[in-house]
């Protein structure tokens, strides 16, 4: 495509007397040490500072587009183009190139919602793999790719990449994937880093007040979430039981299913959940699917009900959907259970009040002795709601070991103090070392307790003023088989 091309089929001939040089557009980026021959560089800062420009010139940028005047003389052909969002060009110039190399898109499904997305997206991709389907996953897990019954994997630094690496992900296969698998996050969307993707399928697993440290209200959290709707072509799989299913049901005109515990599509029936195993049957269209899983919680449940509705609404057959269904394992960092010397040590990533709660209440259920729980939160978020989750956690928990989580710029004990302030059950202390605090939980416990460890998942560092090294999963799975 050049660069022509892509110009007039928004603009006319509206900039051609800036085109000085009408190249071949081989690649497009918006980081300049990307930038290699005939690149078209897109820069999105709105520093006044010219280096990225400067660099990406250097690298063997033919096009920059930019919102900033640059009028720095340039020996070289290089066309400068101004334009007012050159997030939308950057969207827009992406999907030119590489529908115009490809021409095509895999069915692409976006999950959202504020607990869940990990799970559900990460369930997706390995139901999808079991089934020998091309599947491409992009989310807090990283990059999932199966390929010619090939599989790799990487770790990324967001939820949600930008829209520039999502493509260069897409294309480790030439776009040759079936599926692929988006974890949409509220932030993602509202930077953009989504901007130009059209989704076949979406799911909103559910909806509550969180991350308003970010958002500032809960309508643009609420708003943010929907535009992921808006966005979506062919259907999409809703929570019925979530307080918010109304809006995201009359937002849009396309295809919906339904599911939950009553009143829905697709409804849920709990037969036996224990830390080992769960048994429920789900009904869907007058038939009942006996479903026995090592994935445990409530939420669990919800998160495999809502991979069957989505692989229902794409047309999986039933039989594969349930086969593949009772196959599944554990997801990393999500409530994973292990077992040594008689105590239950679990791992789970929950940290918002909602997540926090179901976990310790399912827990609480199924408990035979005493549930010891390691419990943090991360600096620079919801400061108010510290004080309501210190409460929750000793309200639900025999003892509980406050400590670190990812302090960021805060001091750990500042963040402590919150969490403790209004907790009038004494049953709780204090080890700011996390690495500690669960070496004395796991000491503090005899057969038949749960030590539940939370707030961090399978994530691999500790993000303080300075970044350590450290996986809670990791820990626990070389304390359970030492000396075994």
């Amino acid at each position: 495509m050049k660069i022509k091309e892509y110009l007039h089929k928004y603009y006319n001939k509206y900039f051609d007397k800036l085109i000085v040089n009408n190249h071949e557009i081989t690649k497009v980026t918006d980081f300049s040490k990307d930038v290699s021959k005939n690149t078209c560089f897109v820069n999105l800062k709105d520093s006044t500072d010219d280096k990225y420009i400067n660099e990406a010139i250097k690298l063997g940028a033919k096009t920059i587009i930019t919102s900033l005047n640059f009028n720095k003389e340039v020996k070289e052909k290089i066309n400068i183009i101004k334009v007012e969002s050159p997030k939308v060009e950057l969207a827009r110039l992406l999907k030119c190139l590489y529908f115009n190399k490809y021409h095509k898109m895999p069915i692409t499904i976006g999950v959202s919602g504020t607990c869940g997305k990990t799970t559900v997206t990460s369930l997706l991709y390995e139901t999808l793999k079991n089934l020998n389907k091309d599947v491409l996953l992009i989310g807090s897990s990283g990059v999932k790719s199966f390929y010619g019954l090939k599989e790799t994997s990487f770790i990324t630094s967001n939820t949600t990449p930008s829209i520039t690496k999502i493509y260069k992900y897409l294309m480790m296969n030439e776009m040759n994937y079936d599926y692929f698998v988006l974890e949409v996050s509220s932030q993602g969307i509202c930077e953009s880093r989504v901007l130009g993707l059209e989704f076949d399928y979406s799911l909103i697993t559910n909806f509550n007040k969180e991350h308003l440290e970010y958002h500032k209200t809960y309508e643009n959290y609420l708003n943010s979430k929907g535009r992921l709707l808006l966005n979506t072509k062919n259907a999409t799989v809703l929570f019925k039981d979530m307080e918010e299913f109304d809006y995201f049901y009359k937002l849009s005109d396309i295809k919906k299913l339904t599911y939950g515990y009553n009143n829905a599509n697709v409804t849920i029936k709990v037969l036996n959940s224990t830390l080992d195993e769960t048994i429920f049957l789900i009904k869907y269209e007058g038939n009942e699917y006996l479903i026995k899983t090592k994935l445990i919680s409530k939420y669990n449940i919800l998160n495999i009900t809502a991979v069957f509705s989505m692989l229902v609404t794409i047309d999986i057959p039933i039989n594969d959907i349930i086969y593949v269904l009772n196959k599944l394992s554990q997801v990393e960092g999500r409530m994973n259970v292990f077992e040594k010397n008689g105590v239950k040590i679990i791992v789970d990533y929950a940290h918002s009040t909602l997540a926090t709660k179901e976990v310790l209440e399912y827990l609480n259920n199924v408990k035979k002795e005493r549930i010891i729980c390691v419990f943090g939160v991360g600096g620079n978020r919801d400061k108010e709601k510290r004080s309501s989750l210190g409460c929750l956690v000793c309200e639900y928990s025999d003892i509980v070991i406050f400590t670190e989580d990812n302090s960021r710029d805060e001091n750990v004990n500042d963040i402590i103090n919150d969490l403790t302030k209004d907790v009038k059950k004494k049953n709780f202390i204090i080890e700011t070392n996390r690495k500690n605090a669960i070496e004395l939980a796991l000491n503090a416990s005899y057969k038949g307790d749960i030590v539940v460890i939370l707030g961090k998942g399978n994530e691999n560092k500790i993000i303080g003023k300075e970044v350590r090294e450290f996986s809670d999963l990791k820990y626990i799975m070389e304390y359970v088989n030492k000396y075994e």
